[in-house]
């Protein structure tokens, strides 16, 4: 494994000044989306063990999506009261649309 600081020193590039907030950033996101995952509950989440579980994040993003627009992943279906079914389903249409052009497994 190679750090990001340490990848630039050996390509010789400079480290742009944002890159390591950005990084933090996306460590951030991603255990907090793995810590969605109901079998990656149990165990502990950090930069360094989230990036194991990056298989699993892209494997049920359609999931995760669904959790984070608040749409029962199971039923499709509101969770609550206070997101009407086409308020929710619209969005969740909308962002898997943005996600349909992309590579991604």
């Amino acid at each position: 494994a190679c750090s990001f600081k340490r990848f630039c020193k050996l390509s010789e590039a400079e480290q742009p000044p944002p890159s390591s907030l950005r990084l933090r950033e996306l460590y951030g996101v991603l255990t907090r989306l793995a810590s969605q995952l109901p079998w990656l509950k149990m165990l502990p989440m950090n930069a360094k063990t989230v990036v194991y579980h990056l298989g699993d994040i892209l494997r049920h993003r359609n999931y995760l999506l669904k959790q984070a627009v608040g749409v029962d992943a199971e039923n499709d279906r509101p969770q609550n009261d206070s997101c009407t079914g086409n308020i929710c389903n619209n969005a969740l249409q909308e962002a898997q649309a943005s996600y349909e052009g992309t590579d991604l497994p």
